[in-house]
């Protein structure tokens, strides 16, 4: 979760797996509609944004479907009856792929600020070893 006084962004990253088709508390629920639900709660009245982080788009077929079933913001508020505010402050739902923050931090590790070099290089090590860029 990143957010500031105006806004707030869950990304929910994935590795090797797919979204889950169900919760705990609602088996009718998918991972991605919980936290919609959840984030866009806690947000509360600042504009709520949701990614979900993929390896690629193959590797998470219900993940990416969901995704762009959801970024109708009008079909979440009709999932989300019990919300009293109706999720109105949702305000995006996203796909991001590893290989486009490999890309940033390819492009940060060649800043000509130590820090900032030193950071993305050491980011995009760590992913390396994990093969995702």
């Amino acid at each position: 979760m990143i957010e500031s006084e105006n806004w707030v962004w869950f990304v929910e990253a994935k590795f090797k797996s797919d979204i889950s088709k169900r919760t705990t508390t609602r088996e009718t629920r998918d991972q991605i509609l919980r936290n919609l639900d959840v984030g866009s709660n806690y947000a509360g009245v600042r504009p709520f944004h949701f990614t979900l982080l993929l390896t690629d788009t193959g590797r998470s077929k219900l993940g990416v479907d969901k995704v762009r079933e959801y970024q109708d913001l009008n079909r979440v508020r009709r999932l989300l009856p019990h919300r009293a505010d109706q999720a109105r402050n949702l305000a995006s739902v996203t796909l991001l792929e590893w290989r486009s923050i490999g890309a940033l931090l390819e492009r940060a590790s060649q800043a000509e600020d130590p820090y900032e070099k030193l950071v993305s290089t050491r980011a995009l090590e760590w992913m390396r070893k994990k093969g995702l860029a």
